[in-house]
């Protein structure tokens, strides 16, 4: 099984949260993803944060373990498929968080996120919350 780690998750992980961590660490390495939209929400977390060095050391580690979903045709196509739907739900998410449920959807894979009312919206979107 793919399980595609939200930006909260990793942070939740590298926190130490126990049921994240035991989630986490009870799956195989190769069924664990990231997308490049979650990376960059990272980043940005850190190099807004007061302890930049640390905080790139513990995340690159992190990331070396993680492969990423590629960015695809289908996964934009996912995107502005789902995004019309919620539109004309007026149920919109923001877009961040549509691009990496697209990657979810177009690469068969469960998200993995505390925000499950947020992607809750999002047809045929496999969740799961690790915070217990």
């Amino acid at each position: 099984m793919k399980y595609l780690l939200d930006t909260n998750t990793v942070t939740y992980y590298l926190e130490g949260r126990p049921a994240v961590v035991e989630h986490l660490e009870s799956t195989r390495a190769r069924d664990r993803y990231l997308c490049l939209i979650t990376v960059g929400e990272i980043y940005h977390g850190i190099y807004f944060s007061t302890r930049v060095q640390r905080n790139l050391g513990r995340y690159r580690a992190f990331f070396r373990g993680v492969k990423t979903l590629p960015f695809t045709h289908a996964v934009a196509e996912q995107f502005g498929h789902a995004k019309a739907d919620l539109q004309r739900k007026g149920l919109l998410i923001e877009d961040h968080d549509l691009w990496i449920a697209s990657h979810a959807l177009a690469h068969r894979a469960t998200l993995v996120t505390g925000n499950e009312r947020d992607f809750a919206r999002i047809e045929g979107l496999k969740i799961e919350n690790w915070l217990g």
